[in-house]
Parts: C-alpha cells; structure tokens; sequence
C-alpha cells in the first residue's frame, strides 16, 4: 500500500498493485505522484500536518515546473 498525491490539486489517495492512480478530484485525469512518506508517518499526521504536507508539495511541482526552459 503507498500513498500517493496529485501534483495539481494536492488531494491524497491510497493504492497498491496499481502501476497508474489517477486523481479523482481533477477532470483531467492527472497522474498522481507516490510521496516520500511511510503508510505510519503518514496515518500518524494530523488533518493539519497532511494539510501543509500536501501545500509544500504543490509549491514544490509547481516552482520546479516554472524552472523548466
């Protein structure tokens, strides 16, 4: 089991055995991105943590995306 985060609109999602997990949130259907945390690290974040977890995330994407040529 690993979770998994939208690059465009944050939303978390859990999935194992699948090689794609799309995001139900977006229209588009975005690819999400595995994240770097643990099933525990991640079960043990409070609402708030998950919050600015996923926040730093899209700076993240979003800054690196406006650093490519």
């Amino acid at each position: 089991m690993k979770i998994y985060i939208c690059p465009e609109c944050g939303q978390f999602r859990e999935a194992s055995r699948r090689k794609e997990v799309i995001c139900y949130r977006c229209e588009n259907e975005v690819q999400m991105q595995p994240i770097k945390l643990s099933m525990e690290e991640y079960f043990n974040m409070t609402k708030e943590e998950r919050e600015e977890y996923s926040k730093s995330c899209l700076f993240y994407t979003s800054d690196a995306a406006d650093d490519t040529p």
